[in-house]
């Protein structure tokens, strides 16, 4: 068994915790070197080997319980980086542009393909953003009826087709249906 130096000289722990912090602040790249070293020699003795449901969900846990505990240190230490190393960052991000270019273009002709983007979603959501925006206004009243409708119950019915998305008729809940079964 070996002794440290603090052991042999009989100190408290705090006074333990201090000098090394101290050590491993004036050291911290031979420190991270070493670091890195041993979990490199440990993994390779690990290598291969089976481990346990039990363990996994041991190592698991510990994990998401340290990356929760410095999120906002590694946060900061990646954006810092990134800083740093702009050309870099933006080299491995043309390289996946590249990579991914068929993929992606794949991707947005089934997402446009889709049926949650079918014309029928599309004139929905320009007609949520034109009120948004103020290009369409709601009425106080239903078209259909006349009655007074508070405007969030207002439903703009699109009686030309979704082909014209901003053609709407502003109908309660129970003309809207009326208009529809007819």
């Amino acid at each position: 068994m070996t002794t440290t130096l603090t052991s042999a000289l009989g100190m408290d722990r705090t006074k333990k915790r201090e000098i090394e912090a101290r050590y491993r602040e004036r050291n911290r790249e031979r420190v991270r070197v070493r670091n890195r070293e041993s979990m490199r020699r440990i993994r390779a003795e690990n290598r291969g080997l089976p481990r346990s449901d039990e363990q996994k969900e041991k190592d698991h846990e510990r994990n998401q319980a340290y990356y929760a505990e410095h999120r906002a240190e590694r946060l900061a230490y990646v954006a810092q980086w990134q800083r740093n190393n702009r050309e870099l960052v933006r080299a491995k991000q043309r390289r996946y542009d590249e990579k991914c270019k068929a993929k992606r273009a794949a991707y947005w002709a089934e997402y446009r393909d889709n049926s949650a983007h079918s014309p029928k979603v599309r004139a929905r959501r320009a007609v949520y953003n034109a009120v948004a925006r103020g290009r369409l206004v709601k009425p106080d009243d239903c078209e259909g009826c006349g009655e007074p409708t508070p405007k969030r119950k207002l439903h703009g019915h699109h009686h030309r087709g979704y082909d014209h998305p901003l053609d709407v008729r502003w109908l309660c809940s129970i003309c809207h249906g009326k208009a529809h079964r007819s």
